[in-house]
């Protein structure tokens, strides 16, 4: 068990350690190669409103199951104290169309986590998309192995970006999605949220892999986590 001060202090470590973890992973899921310019299909209006509206609507749930005893991931303590979550204001330029291209075959690797836990993943597949700053860029989209059928049901997409450590938590975060993907895919990083092991340390979250290390800064979605806030 470590302190949430102590786990920070050694995220620089942690992530460089990923880096070499990865040595397999790095040739099953390669990073992007540099970005070239693009154009951003248009998101109509009415898909930009049921978004915002989405978004909205998650921010008050996750609230409200934060205050849950039974279900939140905070401390006692800072649970007794929460009042909320910080998020940066919705913004419509981080709402962007992708492709999702689904992964040929079935690959399986440990992912490693930042309290020092494995767990075990399979690369689902890539989604790409055009960012505001108009380059092409590439996520990869992972499904978790080893939590049964619960695991069937969603992936995620854990990453890092520029405003990691000034602005956002230090050690990435992570979008989820639904199964099954709808075509096309809309990324809102206005849902970016931060992995529980920001709220309490002791909880196991996977370090965001070196092909999910995005080049621009996101200030959308979640912010940094601080109980004293």
């Amino acid at each position: 068990m470590c302190s949430t001060a102590l786990r920070n202090a050694l995220l620089p470590m942690l992530l460089a350690l990923s880096v070499g973890a990865a040595g397999e992973q790095d040739t099953l899921v390669e990073p992007a190669g540099p970005g070239q310019a693009c154009e951003s299909a248009r998101v109509d209006d009415t898909e930009r409103s049921w978004s915002q509206k989405a978004v909205i609507t998650q921010r008050r749930l996750t609230d409200q199951m934060f205050r849950d005893p039974f279900r939140s991931p905070l401390l006692p303590d800072d649970r007794e104290r929460f009042d909320g979550l910080n998020y940066y204001p919705l913004r419509s330029e981080f709402l962007l169309s992708a492709a999702f291209h689904g992964a040929v075959g079935e690959r399986t690797f440990d992912l490693p986590t930042f309290n020092g836990e494995l767990q075990r993943y399979s690369e689902f597949g890539r989604l790409t998309f055009c960012t505001p700053d108009g380059e092409t860029s590439q996520l990869t989209v992972f499904q978790r192995q080893d939590r049964g059928a619960a695991g069937k049901l969603t992936v995620i997409v854990p990453f890092r970006d520029l405003s990691n450590g000034a602005g956002t938590y230090s050690g990435g975060r992570y979008l989820k999605f639904l199964l099954p993907l709808p075509q096309p895919l809309l990324i809102d990083f206005n849902r970016a949220a931060n992995p529980y092991c920001a709220y309490n340390p002791t909880l196991p979250c996977p370090i965001p892999p070196r092909a999910n290390w995005l080049s621009l800064e996101l200030p959308a979605g979640e912010k940094a986590y601080n109980p004293a806030d």
